[in-house]
């Protein structure tokens, strides 16, 4: 009788970034969501076992929702403090990176018309560039639990893929009871968590500026979903001709 035995395949997390933002890769990486863990949540006492009364004494130190949270899942950072001021009714707003060379942009609330009309909408062009399996989604959502305080923005969540596009723009809304915000430096943005089973490999490449605009899967016209749905479609038909899937 034989008996075999299968190493799982991982999840290779391909992020690239050019080399003018080199800093990015050694002071803010995409990591692993673990070393991301709170603060209050390390402060935390290990769970004890009460003798007398025979029975576990639990905090969220043993809460299995949360660890699984974290487990298994990227996390991207801000990598620059961020100022933002706006005006709402007048359709006015500025913002400034530390770095001097992120930008950001807003769409008007009526891409959203009757969802949230009175959050102002921000995103921020991130440099970083992921490539991964072409069977992987990854839901991307705020880390909850590492903002103990009232925060003023809120990360918009969603699933993505990177496979046939690599964008990492980070979508932000401003919540209506202020009118300006600074988010600072490693604030980590969003947590990163493939919708799989099988276990996540990051893998971290800083390339020279030709070779880092080479990675672009296609040139956008103004209709990214277009776009978008024309890339993954002509990928697919040339995958479809090869019946050993060696194209990609």
């Amino acid at each position: 009788m034989f008996t075999f035995s299968f190493k799982p395949k991982k999840i290779v997390l391909h992020t690239f970034l050019p080399e003018s933002c080199s800093y990015i890769a050694t002071n803010f990486p995409v990591t692993y969501a673990t070393k991301y863990y709170p603060e209050w949540w390390k402060k935390l006492p290990t769970p004890e076992f009460d003798f007398n009364n025979m029975v576990i004494k639990p905090n969220m130190k043993s809460c299995i929702g949360f660890t699984e949270l974290y487990q298994n899942s990227a996390v991207l950072p801000l990598w620059s403090d961020l100022a933002i001021k706006w005006d709402l009714q007048r359709e006015l707003w500025s913002y400034q990176f530390a770095d001097k060379n992120t930008s950001g942009d807003s769409h008007g609330r009526l891409q959203r018309d009757g969802f949230k009309m009175d959050h102002f909408h921000f995103k921020i062009t991130s440099p970083w560039k992921f490539f991964s399996d072409k069977d992987v989604y990854f839901n991307i959502s705020q880390l909850y639990y590492n903002f103990p305080q009232k925060t003023y923005f809120d990360i918009l969540p969603g699933v993505v893929e990177y496979y046939y596009q690599n964008r990492t723009n980070i979508n932000i809304f401003l919540r209506p009871d202020i009118n300006q915000i600074i988010i600072p430096h490693n604030t980590p943005l969003f947590l990163i968590r493939p919708l799989s089973e099988r276990k996540l490999e990051i893998k971290m490449e800083v390339l020279n500026e030709n070779d880092y605009h080479k990675l672009d899967i296609e040139k956008r016209p103004f209709s990214f979903m277009k776009a978008y749905i024309n890339t993954k479609n002509n990928i697919k038909n040339k995958e479809k001709k090869c019946p050993f899937g060696f194209i990609k």
